[in-house]
């Protein structure tokens, strides 16, 4: 990998908008970053409990286990009726198969999936990944995400590196265009 080492001349003003792109960027990291790894670990949780439910060894109802795969590919997973039918598992309502090594593993991710739950208080289904709202895809809406995916980043390295390579473009961008037309 290359890194510019300099330039040949100095910067004559502070490039004040990319300063600016680069602490909004900043901001909303901080601001989102911390939310949304809470919402990916409570999320992960649930898709291992549903790949379980769904497993042929499991002895959950072939409609139940369609029930979930289906609600397993919402854009709020986990969904309440997803939870609900959770619920419906542990208080006996459906059954799972005797075989002890599934109601370990049941016992298991349950227990990891109710923590995590209640350590962070969500609601199944009341609560939407900022990178599904805001994010650009083919789900979402093209404006306002057209402007708002910039400002997402999935990590520390992701953002520092996006971040250094503006500072690095986007001085000399502005510098040679000036601010109104490289904002």
């Amino acid at each position: 990998m290359l890194l510019p080492i300099g330039r040949k001349t100095t910067l004559k003003k502070l490039p004040w908008f990319t300063s600016g792109l680069i602490i909004i960027n900043f901001y909303v990291y901080l601001n989102t970053y911390p939310a949304e790894n809470k919402f990916e670990n409570f999320s992960q949780s649930a898709s291992e409990l549903v790949l379980f439910l769904t497993n042929n060894e499991s002895g959950l109802a072939a409609a139940t286990q369609a029930l979930l795969l289906k609600e397993r590919k919402e854009a709020n997973f986990p969904t309440a009726r997803a939870d609900e039918i959770i619920q419906s598992i542990h208080e006996g309502k459906k059954e799972l198969s005797p075989i002890p090594m599934v109601k370990t593993k049941w016992n298991y991710l349950y227990n990891n999936y109710m923590t995590l739950k209640t350590k962070y208080g969500f609601i199944p289904g009341g609560y939407q990944s900022v990178f599904m709202k805001y994010g650009f895809s083919s789900k979402s809406g093209v404006f306002p995400n057209i402007l708002t995916y910039q400002f997402l980043h999935n990590g520390f390295l992701h953002i520092f590196f996006n971040m250094f390579f503006l500072w690095l473009v986007g001085c000399n961008i502005e510098e040679r265009w000036g601010p109104i037309i490289f904002l």
